[in-house]
């Protein structure tokens, strides 16, 4: 039974993520949690 490279397999699945459409939805995530924390400091500014 061979032992599997756990850095290998982690490079193999960034490789498929980013593949799969990842960095797009990295971007809207990062979009999505920005808005949020604009939104808290407002309410907090306002308040």
């Amino acid at each position: 039974m061979e032992h599997i490279d756990l850095s290998g397999a982690i490079l193999a699945f960034g490789i498929v993520f980013w593949l799969a459409g990842g960095a797009k939805w990295l971007a809207e995530k990062t979009r999505q949690l920005k808005l949020e924390n604009d939104l808290k400091e407002k309410e907090l500014k306002d308040s």
